[in-house]
């Protein structure tokens, strides 16, 4: 396998992994932070530290769009798109002129190593959905503005961190994977329907997996 660096945004995402690798799995985790600019700032420092990696797996828990994921989905991305950089109005988004200024909203992810990483994961019996990321500076509480960013990127969920990274790692032409499991759907915010734990731990279970071929899922809740 390729030399593998796992980013990660905080240690609550993290620390489940630990508890599923065995010592014979070596492996560098970064808990890079939370948000854009930490994200790019984080993993750019990382990578100047030693060899750039094979691979670059981001994992974590997402929103889920309503309609294009549900709860603990585990949902692997396409392409990352920054959600938020247009013009916003109450009911809609629109880009900013192409010929305005050069400006990095889209970034199609290469897709040999997210295929691979879903059929292994399928190996192993877990299901996932496939599709377009939203990476946003503002988490979405609300249906109405979820739905505007689901339908501007046929999105499956947001996060706020994976456009960054992929960039970086674009810059670097290093590959670059996204898996998310879904904690939440972007809905009027209810954290009372919140599955955080859950989520960590079955996207750290499909971390494991890719990273040691174990062979079980757990139940999808």
């Amino acid at each position: 396998m390729v030399p593998v660096l796992l980013v990660c945004a905080t240690e609550l995402e993290r620390a489940p992994l630990a508890d599923l690798l065995g010592p014979e799995i070596l492996v560098r985790t970064l808990v890079c932070g939370v948000g854009l600019v930490d994200a790019a700032i984080g993993l750019a420092d990382h990578l100047r530290s030693g060899p750039d990696p094979g691979l670059v797996i981001n994992f974590g828990v997402g929103g889920a769009y309503c309609g294009a994921a549900r709860l603990l989905d585990l949902c692997v991305a396409t392409s990352e798109h920054l959600g938020d950089a247009a013009i916003c109005y109450d009911d809609r988004m629109e880009p900013f002129a192409a010929d305005a200024f050069p400006f990095f909203s889209d970034c199609r992810l290469p897709q040999a190593p997210a295929v691979r990483v879903r059929d292994l994961l399928a190996a192993a019996g877990f299901a996932t959905v496939a599709g377009p990321f939203v990476t946003v500076n503002c988490v979405s509480g609300s249906r109405r503005r979820g739905d505007l960013l689901r339908d501007r990127f046929g999105a499956v969920c947001e996060n706020m961190e994976g456009a960054a990274l992929a960039r970086v790692c674009q810059r670097r032409d290093i590959p670059f994977v996204e898996i998310r499991c879904c904690s939440n759907l972007v809905e009027d915010r209810n954290r009372s329907g919140w599955l955080l734990e859950e989520a960590t731990r079955r996207c750290a279970e499909a971390v494991a997996v890719l990273l040691s071929g174990e062979k079980t899922a757990s139940p999808r809740s």
